[in-house]
Protein backbone atom coordinates (compact mmCIF):
# COMPACT_ATOMS: atom_id res chain seq x y z
CA UNK A 1 0.00 0.00 0.00
CA UNK A 2 1.82 3.49 -1.41
CA UNK A 3 1.23 6.33 0.88
CA UNK A 4 -1.21 8.42 -1.72
CA UNK A 5 -3.45 5.23 -1.09
CA UNK A 6 -5.79 5.92 1.89
CA UNK A 7 -7.90 2.72 1.34
CA UNK A 8 -7.00 -0.01 4.00
CA UNK A 9 -8.98 -3.33 3.74
CA UNK A 10 -9.73 -5.30 6.77
CA UNK A 11 -11.94 -8.20 6.96
CA UNK A 12 -15.25 -7.66 7.31
CA UNK A 13 -16.39 -9.45 10.75
CA UNK A 14 -19.13 -12.23 10.47
CA UNK A 15 -22.15 -12.36 13.33
CA UNK A 16 -24.38 -15.15 13.72
CA UNK A 17 -27.04 -15.30 11.39
CA UNK A 18 -26.44 -11.86 9.68
CA UNK A 19 -23.14 -13.43 8.38
CA UNK A 20 -21.01 -10.45 6.59
CA UNK A 21 -24.48 -8.73 5.00
CA UNK A 22 -24.53 -6.64 8.27
CA UNK A 23 -21.88 -4.47 6.52
CA UNK A 24 -23.50 -3.63 3.03
CA UNK A 25 -27.17 -3.84 4.31
CA UNK A 26 -28.12 -5.36 1.02
CA UNK A 27 -31.22 -7.75 0.19
CA UNK A 28 -29.82 -10.22 1.78
CA UNK A 29 -29.26 -8.56 5.09
CA UNK A 30 -32.75 -7.09 4.96
CA UNK A 31 -34.38 -10.74 3.93
CA UNK A 32 -32.38 -11.85 7.29
CA UNK A 33 -33.68 -9.42 9.43
CA UNK A 34 -37.29 -9.50 8.41
CA UNK A 35 -37.06 -13.31 8.79
CA UNK A 36 -35.65 -12.72 12.78
CA UNK A 37 -38.67 -10.79 13.04
CA UNK A 38 -41.20 -13.58 11.90
CA UNK A 39 -39.23 -15.86 14.05
CA UNK A 40 -39.80 -13.37 17.07
CA UNK A 41 -42.98 -12.98 16.05
CA UNK A 42 -43.68 -16.63 16.22
CA UNK A 43 -41.68 -17.04 18.98
CA UNK A 44 -44.03 -14.43 21.15
CA UNK A 45 -47.40 -16.14 19.57
CA UNK A 46 -46.67 -19.69 21.07
CA UNK A 47 -45.24 -17.58 24.58
CA UNK A 48 -48.94 -16.15 24.08
CA UNK A 49 -50.68 -19.59 23.29
CA UNK A 50 -49.03 -21.07 26.30
CA UNK A 51 -49.62 -18.28 28.68
CA UNK A 52 -53.46 -17.96 27.40
CA UNK A 53 -54.15 -21.84 28.12
CA UNK A 54 -52.72 -21.30 31.50
CA UNK A 55 -54.58 -18.22 32.52
CA UNK A 56 -57.77 -20.47 30.45
CA UNK A 57 -57.17 -23.28 32.48
CA UNK A 58 -56.97 -21.74 35.64
CA UNK A 59 -60.11 -19.62 35.25
CA UNK A 60 -62.52 -22.09 33.74
CA UNK A 61 -60.80 -25.04 36.71
CA UNK A 62 -63.31 -25.87 39.40
CA UNK A 63 -60.78 -24.64 42.35
CA UNK A 64 -62.12 -22.34 44.82
CA UNK A 65 -62.37 -18.77 43.78
CA UNK A 66 -59.76 -17.44 46.27
CA UNK A 67 -57.23 -19.32 45.11
CA UNK A 68 -58.27 -18.59 41.24
CA UNK A 69 -57.30 -15.13 42.46
CA UNK A 70 -54.35 -15.71 43.61
CA UNK A 71 -53.21 -18.16 41.36
CA UNK A 72 -53.80 -15.40 38.27
CA UNK A 73 -51.88 -12.67 40.79
CA UNK A 74 -48.95 -14.84 40.61
CA UNK A 75 -48.92 -15.15 36.97
CA UNK A 76 -49.55 -11.56 36.45
CA UNK A 77 -46.47 -10.49 38.72
CA UNK A 78 -44.32 -13.13 37.13
CA UNK A 79 -45.59 -11.32 33.51
CA UNK A 80 -45.41 -7.49 34.83
CA UNK A 81 -41.53 -8.74 36.22
CA UNK A 82 -40.31 -10.43 33.15
CA UNK A 83 -41.88 -7.26 31.01
CA UNK A 84 -39.98 -4.86 33.54
CA UNK A 85 -36.74 -6.88 33.67
CA UNK A 86 -36.45 -7.09 29.96
CA UNK A 87 -37.45 -3.07 29.20
CA UNK A 88 -34.74 -1.84 31.63
CA UNK A 89 -32.41 -4.04 30.30
CA UNK A 90 -33.41 -3.09 26.66
CA UNK A 91 -32.96 0.50 27.71
CA UNK A 92 -29.71 0.30 29.34
CA UNK A 93 -28.33 -1.58 26.44
CA UNK A 94 -29.90 1.22 23.89
CA UNK A 95 -28.03 4.03 26.44
CA UNK A 96 -24.54 2.12 26.67
CA UNK A 97 -25.15 1.97 22.74
CA UNK A 98 -25.77 5.65 22.04
CA UNK A 99 -22.62 6.56 24.25
CA UNK A 100 -20.69 4.21 21.94
CA UNK A 101 -20.15 1.49 24.41
CA UNK A 102 -19.81 -1.93 23.32
CA UNK A 103 -22.49 -4.45 24.60
CA UNK A 104 -20.02 -6.61 26.14
CA UNK A 105 -16.54 -6.08 25.36
CA UNK A 106 -15.00 -8.99 26.72
CA UNK A 107 -17.29 -11.49 25.23
CA UNK A 108 -15.92 -14.10 22.50
CA UNK A 109 -18.49 -14.76 20.46
CA UNK A 110 -17.50 -18.41 20.47
CA UNK A 111 -17.90 -18.55 24.03
CA UNK A 112 -21.02 -16.93 23.63
CA UNK A 113 -22.02 -19.07 20.88
CA UNK A 114 -21.28 -22.19 23.12
CA UNK A 115 -23.21 -21.16 26.00
CA UNK A 116 -26.58 -20.20 24.17
CA UNK A 117 -26.34 -23.76 22.72
CA UNK A 118 -25.88 -25.87 25.76
CA UNK A 119 -28.97 -23.66 27.43
CA UNK A 120 -31.07 -24.18 24.41
CA UNK A 121 -29.67 -28.03 24.78
CA UNK A 122 -31.54 -28.16 28.27
CA UNK A 123 -34.55 -26.30 26.85
CA UNK A 124 -35.07 -29.01 24.34
CA UNK A 125 -34.98 -32.03 26.25
CA UNK A 126 -37.47 -30.23 28.72
CA UNK A 127 -40.15 -29.79 25.88
CA UNK A 128 -39.23 -33.05 24.61
CA UNK A 129 -40.28 -34.08 28.44
CA UNK A 130 -43.13 -32.21 27.96
CA UNK A 131 -44.13 -33.71 24.63
CA UNK A 132 -43.96 -36.91 25.74
CA UNK A 133 -46.29 -36.89 29.07
CA UNK A 134 -43.90 -35.98 31.70
CA UNK A 135 -46.19 -34.04 33.92
CA UNK A 136 -43.29 -32.37 35.88
CA UNK A 137 -41.59 -31.24 32.59
CA UNK A 138 -44.69 -29.35 31.19
CA UNK A 139 -44.85 -27.86 34.11
CA UNK A 140 -41.55 -26.35 34.22
CA UNK A 141 -42.29 -25.50 30.72
CA UNK A 142 -45.05 -23.42 31.41
CA UNK A 143 -43.95 -22.25 34.31
CA UNK A 144 -40.72 -20.74 32.63
CA UNK A 145 -43.03 -18.91 29.83
CA UNK A 146 -44.38 -17.15 31.96
CA UNK A 147 -41.55 -15.80 33.73
CA UNK A 148 -39.74 -14.97 30.30
CA UNK A 149 -42.69 -13.83 28.48
CA UNK A 150 -41.35 -9.92 28.76
CA UNK A 151 -37.99 -11.10 27.38
CA UNK A 152 -40.03 -12.88 24.05
CA UNK A 153 -41.88 -9.06 24.24
CA UNK A 154 -38.68 -6.90 24.14
CA UNK A 155 -36.98 -9.28 21.47
CA UNK A 156 -39.77 -9.06 19.62
CA UNK A 157 -39.20 -5.50 19.56
CA UNK A 158 -35.69 -5.49 19.41
CA UNK A 159 -35.94 -7.09 15.68
CA UNK A 160 -37.24 -3.41 14.42
CA UNK A 161 -34.25 -1.16 15.72
CA UNK A 162 -32.49 0.55 13.39
CA UNK A 163 -29.21 -1.28 14.14
CA UNK A 164 -29.03 -4.64 16.29
CA UNK A 165 -26.42 -4.78 19.29
CA UNK A 166 -24.59 -7.34 17.70
CA UNK A 167 -24.53 -5.77 14.32
CA UNK A 168 -23.47 -2.37 16.19
CA UNK A 169 -20.86 -3.99 18.25
CA UNK A 170 -19.38 -5.53 15.16
CA UNK A 171 -19.21 -1.94 13.39
CA UNK A 172 -17.55 -0.63 16.45
CA UNK A 173 -14.68 -3.49 16.66
CA UNK A 174 -14.91 -2.39 12.54
CA UNK A 175 -13.84 1.14 12.65
CA UNK A 176 -11.23 0.34 15.57
CA UNK A 177 -9.33 -2.14 13.94
CA UNK A 178 -9.65 0.86 10.60
CA UNK A 179 -8.16 3.13 12.53
CA UNK A 180 -5.51 0.60 14.25
CA UNK A 181 -4.28 -0.27 10.44
CA UNK A 182 -4.08 3.16 9.14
Amino acid sequence: MSKTDNKVHVPIEKIPFLGATWYTRGPDYWFRRVLASILMFIGLMVTTAITGGLIGAIVTSSVALPVKVVALLVIASAIGYSLVRAFAAFIRVEKDRSAGKLLRPGLDSSKAIARNRRYGGAGIVVAALARVGSFLAGALLVVSVVFCFGWFVVLFIWTFQKELGVEHDARVRHEQKMKGRA
